[in-house]
């Protein structure tokens, strides 16, 4: 079985190892008796043996990222003051763009939502404005 690269942004897709071999050992190392276990898997009325209709727009991971930034109520700081570096700013908007890219591609044309979370939006007001003209949803934290 091989873990698709669905988003087409994973580096390293894994190949996941799913032989007979595997399934043996691993019922050794378990201490379970496949032929103790064999019926109660696969007969009538178990889930293996069942047929139901995948309707794939129902059962997909939810879209969304989210970020989130603390400051003290007595001392706040602007994310934007002390992240400073354009660099990672623009690699959390590429990481937005890459994601928004492929769900485009994506068959069902889903979209991300991403939010944007902080203990207290009157703290910090110049990163809220920001982030929603990034387009974040900004939330607080209760």
């Amino acid at each position: 079985m091989v873990i698709a690269n669905y988003l087409d942004f994973c580096v390293l897709p894994r190949t996941a190892i799913a032989t007979q071999e595997y399934f043996r050992s691993y019922y050794r190392q378990m201490g379970i008796d496949r032929d103790t276990l064999y019926p109660l898997v696969h007969s009538e009325d178990r889930l293996l043996n069942r047929s139901f209709d995948y309707q794939e727009e129902g059962y997909r991971i939810p879209l969304k990222t989210h970020r989130i930034w603390l400051t003290s109520p007595n001392n706040p700081r602007e994310m934007l003051s002390v992240l400073t570096d354009t660099f990672l700013q623009e690699q959390m908007l590429s990481t937005n763009q890459v994601l928004d890219d492929a769900a485009q591609r994506d068959r069902i044309g889903n979209k991300w939502t991403h939010y944007f979370w902080t203990n207290d939006r009157t703290l910090i007001p110049r990163t809220v404005q920001q982030m929603e003209e990034w387009g974040f949803i900004v939330r607080e934290l209760h």
